[in-house]
């Protein structure tokens, strides 16, 4: 059986692979697929956020971006890509279902909060989803 050493650090650039040590950059598909699709999902309905919907939609749309924003940063630790993935802990926690951020009065509404914050999130998840894809195609070409 493979096993990753403990006392190394996932994060750690310096770490090379030797023999048959587990290679966290290309193993798990299942993880890589899931996470991809989550993310063009949430990205999906963060877009359509900018329309008006009813309530139920924005109930689904905290659930599935904080669920996408977990599943990248779980993904990101694994994979090694800790720097990226951390920049997702801000949108699980403004997306968060259980304790919610309620962003309205007179000020921000002339701001439009919650839609700038859709958009920024939608691209923010598609890039990072997008760059750790390109860094397990770039590992397996070595």
């Amino acid at each position: 059986m493979r096993r990753i050493p403990i006392s190394v650090s996932r994060c750690s650039p310096a770490y090379e692979l030797k023999g048959d040590e587990l290679d966290n950059q290309t193993s798990n598909p299942v993880l890589r697929a899931t996470s991809t699709l989550l993310v063009c999902a949430a990205a999906w309905v963060l877009i359509g956020a900018l329309e008006k919907n009813p309530i139920q939609y924005y109930s689904m749309l905290r659930w599935l971006t904080c669920s996408a924003a977990a599943v990248l940063v779980w993904r990101g630790v694994i994979q090694g890509s800790c720097k990226r993935a951390y920049l997702l802990v801000p949108i699980a926690i403004i997306f968060n279902p259980i304790v919610p951020i309620y962003l309205h009065g007179e000020r921000l509404a002339i701001l439009r909060t919650w839609q700038t914050l859709d958009v920024v999130a939608a691209v923010v998840m598609v890039l990072i989803v997008a760059l750790m894809e390109l860094q397990v195609v770039i590992a397996k070409k070595r």
